[in-house]
């Protein structure tokens, strides 16, 4: 073998030269091809985590109506057990005008109308958001900036056990839903 590659021109190797157009258009090949690629790539995972914040906006969704359904609840049971206060207090004589007054300053002061209406907006923003076809990431942010004010504020207005534990979960998926927000440009 080193007697025959010893030998000239027994292995003659040819290397083609390439022209500067041929390597331009080489690169520009591989260039368009990888853009392509990419671009594919990041459609695909945009279209998932579309998905992802949309399962996420029903389960938060899901939380906010548990939220609602019990919201009214507070008042009745807070009038329940100030009656009873009353009556222990006041020996059984009824006291309906301060009941009616301390019951009304409650609802006022546990209402989360506003907040859920706020809500039920911002849901509907993050669905509009979801289908724009710009770049959508800041203002994805923001909204769950929005999201998350809203439910604080029901939060600390909350009176209800079961709303309590609603706005806990509500917090939750809502931290799952920023965390993917931010993949989002």
């Amino acid at each position: 073998m080193q007697e025959l590659l010893a030998l000239e021109q027994a292995l003659v190797q040819e290397k083609p030269q390439l022209t500067p157009e041929d390597l331009l258009g080489a690169v520009e090949h591989a260039v368009t091809e990888a853009t392509g690629q990419l671009i594919q790539m990041r459609e695909r995972e945009g279209q998932e985590l579309q998905d992802v914040v949309v399962q996420y906006k029903e389960q938060l969704m899901e939380q906010v109506n548990h939220i609602r359904s019990n919201s009214s609840l507070a008042v009745e049971k807070y009038r329940a057990r100030l009656l009873e206060r009353i009556a222990e207090i006041a020996g059984g004589a009824l006291l309906e005008d301060r009941l009616l007054a301390e019951v009304a300053i409650f609802a006022e002061r546990v209402d989360i109308t506003e907040e859920l209406d706020r809500l039920d907006s911002h849901f509907n923003q993050l669905e509009e958001t979801l289908l724009e076809t710009v770049s959508i990431g800041r203002k994805l942010d923001f909204l769950m900036q929005e999201i998350h004010r809203e439910i604080n504020t029901i939060g600390s207005k909350n009176q209800s056990t079961e709303a309590a534990v609603a706005v806990v979960q509500a917090k939750t998926i809502l931290e799952k839903m920023r965390e993917q927000v931010q993949n989002i440009e």
